[in-house]
């Protein structure tokens, strides 16, 4: 006894297979669409030019990243940073010293924390940063490390915060 849609009615195989072609096809866009947004944010970054050390989001030391060597900040009464040309890792105790610290290199246009005593160290396992807005943080010691670009700040480097808005 035929039924009255039996004509509408595929083969299972036939319907199977068609759902498999169109979740390759769906897959395959997904992966075509992420990896044009891959593509773009990784052209549209600009290497910044400043490197600035935040101590509890206030900014406490910027520095160009033209300019090659160290930043070694100290926590002894707050934190203190001072530029070095070298850094040996042996006077500073290792990671039994008596005060917090934390070591980035500037070197080839890239700011990388080098050594720090505090007690997880996933800011020293942290790649290099050079793009604008990109960040090193050592959460233990309430430091980040972030890179900026103050050749393009439409505002100039002297201009002030006219309002802050909420």
């Amino acid at each position: 006894m035929k039924h009255m849609f039996d004509n509408d009615i595929l083969d299972h195989r036939v319907t199977k297979r068609r759902r498999y072609l169109n979740d390759l096809i769906l897959l395959a866009a997904c992966l075509l669409i992420a990896g044009l947004i891959f593509i773009i944010v990784r052209i549209s970054g600009e290497d910044g030019s400043t490197v600035s050390v935040l101590y509890d989001s206030d900014i406490i030391y910027s520095h160009p990243m033209d300019r090659e060597g160290f930043l070694i900040i100290e926590y002894d009464n707050g934190p203190e940073v001072r530029y070095s040309s070298d850094f040996d890792e042996k006077s500073y105790g290792g990671a039994n010293a008596d005060s917090d610290i934390n070591v980035i290199r500037i070197a080839d246009g890239c700011a990388d924390m080098i050594y720090a005593n505090c007690p997880d160290l996933i800011c020293v396992h942290t790649r290099p940063v050079s793009r604008t807005g990109a960040s090193i943080i050592c959460l233990p010691h309430k430091i980040t490390v972030t890179v900026s670009d103050d050749r393009n700040d439409p505002a100039g480097p002297d201009n002030e915060t006219d309002a802050v808005t909420w």
